[in-house]
């Protein structure tokens, strides 16, 4: 077959034919490509939005998404970067998509549209009303761009952009045209802030929304719009494309401790004991708060090491850990509003921590805390509470029968935190550490261990109610009365007592009787009662050890100690502290009432008696002396009136001068509370 050529105007029909279909395909790929890009494009930025929300809650700091201005040249962005951090925040990653969208513009402003415009709504209950973008923004070229910062609460907070219809929005188009630029409405926060401009038109667009609680949502087309602006196909953006910023680094700095540790419930440095930073029961915690800054910007974390004091402590008692950066170190809590010492700056690291003793803790244990915070890779800044000294429960023990029976209660040296101890108990005493305690119980005498509640030994089962029993200073003897005779004997179940004074009437009431040792535990004082009403005396007894087994003697001759006015009744309740202060009560007077109590102090061996007073209308007996060094005195008091109960008083006879009349007011109410102890 002979092959025919074609004609010139075949060709050119068929060249025609050709670049037709050509244009119209690359008219329709145009469209095409700049729907895949703004739609693909808006998809990451949305994604982007989200996650940055999500880094927040999740890393419990601040973090930013911010689209580049080229330091506030242009509102069509191409770039975006994220910031992080509660202060100083850092770049942590950046991406333009210059290369990837090259017709795609990234845009925050306004346009037209029939909803109201609003500024920085305030979510009620927002722990983070007062985050100031202005002051956490690093620097003026950060404060031009568009700055979605996500609160660790999920909320958003921006720099200063403006709401339309109750929601941020960025517009994501293939290529806009905006006009000139403009301040948004109402008052500006932040300065310079980003460029405002209006939408004229834009390629075909979505509009991201992001609503005030952080939730982020997309929809295609110009959101809220009047219809006033075209969004149609692609164009070109005027302007060139800013870069977005580099990610940084920064030196990492030590945090700073703004001040020691503190320990809650605050300590009264007037009760504690020497070179002791708190005190407390092993049933007891402490919550210790420390707050730091990290002026690079660095996270904190905090770690608290518990050591017990070398040859005071079983090796191994080294805490009871009660929250998760206990020990092993924590993140620290970031609290945007701590007023920081300058009484200006807000913001600071802050953690709090609760410890509590090891089960096995006996009273007068000691431990140390060490608190060291630090960020990572730093060096670690150590702070130390010294001594943390364990107590027995309560710290002082008295009977009352508020319950209708005898019972040993507890309680802390305000009063607070009354509780039972022992049922059916009566007049404890207890050794100067408190580790040891006795009281007596159905006419026998009874030893209690602090340590082990469920350690009772039974140490007399006596001919005759034995009552008011003593313990020595270093708990290896008590004191104690038997029918009308006085006792000594070693603090051992079925000891043999020694008689110190037969044919001793107590006095009445039998409330007001009370025996002292020194502090050495080789003098016993005690009162003796005389035939008259206003008869009564303190006499001493000495005791030595030289018994077979270590059993107590009394040698020589019981002396008087003390003797009382004529003109007044018996003198009653001594107490014999640490420095070797005695102090007893004087507590009766023929006129105007029948009373007229005093108590009375000196020192052992030598001195004027000095004395207090309360009041006519109040009988005061068995004081007692703060053993831990204190100049405190609790006190029995009652008023002379008819249905008045006795009641457990407590003041400082340092700031009370000599001569005073006391008022204090009662740590007890309910019932009858007597027999007051310290122990520790």
């Amino acid at each position: 077959m002979e092959r025919r050529g074609y004609s010139l105007i075949e060709i050119l029909f068929a060249i025609g034919l050709l670049a037709l279909v050509t244009f119209l395909g690359l008219i329709y790929l145009r469209g095409a490509t700049g729907r895949a890009g703004s739609h693909g494009l808006a998809m990451i930025v949305a994604e982007e939005l989200r996650m940055a929300r999500q880094e927040a809650i999740t890393r419990r700091r601040p973090v930013a998404l911010t689209f580049s201005t080229g330091d506030g040249a242009t509102p069509a962005c191409t770039g975006m970067a994220l910031l992080e951090g509660e202060t100083l925040p850092r770049i942590s990653r950046s991406h333009g998509f210059v290369q990837e969208f090259p017709n795609c513009r990234i845009y925050v402003g306004l346009w037209p549209s029939g909803s109201a415009v609003t500024k920085n709504p305030v979510i009620p209950g927002d722990k983070y009303a007062n985050f100031d973008p202005d002051r956490w923004l690093p620097d003026d070229s950060r404060k031009q761009d568009f700055c979605f910062i996500f609160m660790p609460n999920g909320v958003v907070r921006t720099n200063d952009l403006p709401l339309l219809g109750g929601a941020y929005h960025v517009v994501v188009a293939s290529g806009l045209n905006f006009g000139a630029s403009s301040p948004p409405p109402g008052p500006a926060l932040v300065s310079p802030g980003p460029p405002y401009t209006s939408l004229i038109r834009t390629g075909e667009c979505y509009t991201i929304d992001i609503s005030p609680a952080g939730g982020v949502g997309m929809t295609s087309g110009l959101s809220l719009q009047d219809g006033s602006v075209p969004t149609q196909g692609s164009m070109d953006t005027l302007g060139a494309a800013p870069l977005p910023p580099t990610p940084q680094a920064m030196a990492t700095l030590n945090p700073v401790l703004l001040f020691q540790p503190k320990i809650y419930p605050p300590q009264d440095p007037t009760l504690l004991p020497p070179n002791t930073d708190a005190v407390l029961t092993k049933d007891d915690f402490l919550s210790l708060e420390t707050v730091a800054i990290s002026p690079s910007g660095d996270p904190l974390y905090c770690n608290w090491n518990v050591f017990a004091d070398p040859g005071n402590v079983v090796p191994g008692n080294d805490g009871n850990y009660s929250m998760q950066n206990a020990g092993g170190g924590g993140r620290m809590e970031w609290d945007p509003d701590y007023l920081q010492p300058d009484g200006v700056t807000r913001g600071a690291w802050r953690s709090v921590w609760q410890w509590r003793p090891p089960p096995d803790a006996s009273p007068d244990d000691r431990f140390s805390l060490q608190c060291a915070v630090q960020n990572y890779g730093g060096a670690p800044q150590v702070a130390q509470i010294r001594k943390i000294l364990v107590i027995p429960p309560g710290k002082v023990l008295f009977q009352t029968d508020r319950n209708g029976t005898d019972q040993l209660w507890s309680m802390n040296e305000d009063g607070s935190q009354q509780r039972i101890y022992q049922d059916n108990a009566y007049h404890p005493s207890a050794t100067t550490n408190g580790s040891r305690i006795v009281f007596a119980r159905a006419g026998d005498l009874f030893l209690a261990y602090r340590n082990d509640p469920s350690r009772i030994e039974q140490l007399t089962t006596g001919p005759a109610a034995d009552s008011l029993p003593t313990i020595s200073p270093n708990g290896n003897c008590i004191a104690f009365r038997r029918g009308n005779d006085l006792y000594v004997m070693k603090t051992k179940i079925n000891a043999t007592p020694v008689p110190i004074i037969l044919n001793n009437p107590p006095p009445a009431p039998a409330v007001n009787e009370k025996m002292a040792w020194s502090p050495d535990g080789h003098k016993l004082l005690f009162d003796k009662a005389g035939a008259g009403p206003k008869d009564g005396e303190i006499w001493e007894a000495s005791i030595d050890y030289n018994g077979g087994g270590g059993n107590p003697v009394v040698t020589g001759t019981s002396l008087v100690f003390a003797t009382h006015d004529p003109s007044e009744g018996p003198l009653t309740g001594m107490t014999w502290g640490f420095d070797n202060q005695i102090y007893f009560t004087n507590d009766f007077n023929a006129s105007p009432t029948g009373y007229d109590p005093y108590l009375f102090r000196r020192a052992y061996g030598a001195g004027v008696w000095n004395w207090w007073r309360s009041s006519y209308f109040i009988e005061e007996c068995t004081p007692e002396r703060d053993p831990g060094g204190g100049t405190w005195i609790m006190e029995v008091q009652r008023q002379i009136a008819a249905g008045q109960t006795y009641q457990i008083v407590k003041y400082d006879t340092a700031t009370v001068p000599v001569g005073a009349t006391l008022t204090p007011p009662a740590m007890t109410s309910a019932g009858n509370n007597t027999h007051p102890v310290w122990t520790r």
